[in-house]
């Protein structure tokens, strides 16, 4: 019986740390709401289910989520007006980008293996990118003054950050999905364990202390699969910042 409630005592001391938390993040919502804790939206406080994104991350071109992220437009906004009088449309200096549900990477010739403009990433569950020819605009802009060349030089360095924080952040998804999917079966397994073992207990065929040990990893499994619902949460807003969001009501989506 000690031990047991030991167990529960446990448990309870982790109550308001999560309370905590969730107050902190009351406050951070209110603020980008501009609005005062005490003026919070009634939702917002009675909220005790975790968000579910239904439509995640819309298959097809990548190009156009990147393009939304403020970084992105910001630095195609100056590349645009360095290079006006150029003829360079920036569109033309965009990597091709697609979202799909696969892994893996794939090359159009076996020379190109080893060649940043050959090679396909696939990263996570949906980004792969390539640069198609680009020679044509590029050479145009650096024939002309030193602003165009570093603008260019700023621009891509932009988009490429921007396709390393979209790869890092759609791997890190997928990562904890894989992750997420296996807790939830070690959670099945464990409640029916706890089943049985209950059954055997109140048959009088289990001890206290074994049937404490199953209940302990009960709980253990629980907390983690809780967890991981938390960092999921987070993780997918990650992905929307990646991307640049604002996808909601277009195409299909990849959960």
């Amino acid at each position: 019986m000690t031990r047991a409630r030991a167990l529960v005592g446990q448990v309870r001391s982790s109550i308001p740390q999560l309370e905590g938390e969730r107050k902190a993040a009351l406050f951070e919502l209110t603020a980008l709401l501009g609005r005062t804790p005490t003026n919070a939206p009634r939702e917002l406080e009675s909220c005790v289910t975790p968000p579910r994104v239904a439509s995640l991350i819309p298959v097809g071109d990548g190009e156009a989520l990147i393009r939304r992220r403020p970084d992105v437009r910001q630095a195609e906004r100056r590349l645009a007006a360095a290079t006006a009088q150029i003829g360079v449309a920036t569109a033309d200096l965009f990597p091709t980008i697609r979202l799909t549900g696969f892994y893996g990477g794939a090359a159009t010739e076996p020379s190109q293996l080893t060649t940043s403009l050959g090679l396909i990433w696939g990263i996570g569950p949906s980004i792969s990118w390539t640069f198609p020819n680009q020679a044509g605009p590029r050479a145009r802009v650096r024939q002309a003054k030193a602003s165009e060349v570093a603008a260019l030089a700023a621009f891509d360095s932009v988009v490429l950050t921007a396709l390393k924080e979209a790869e890092q952040a759609l791997a890190q998804y997928s990562a904890a999905l894989d992750r997420r999917q296996a807790l939830a079966d070690a959670q099945a397994q464990i409640h029916r364990s706890f089943d049985i073992a209950h059954d055997e207990y109140v048959a009088g065929s289990l001890s206290d202390l074994d049937l404490l040990t199953t209940e302990q990893s009960l709980v253990a499994l629980d907390e983690a699969v809780a967890s991981s619902d938390a960092s999921l949460i987070q993780l997918q807003v990650n992905v929307f910042k990646a991307l640049g969001g604002g996808w909601h009501n277009e195409g299909s989506a990849t959960p």
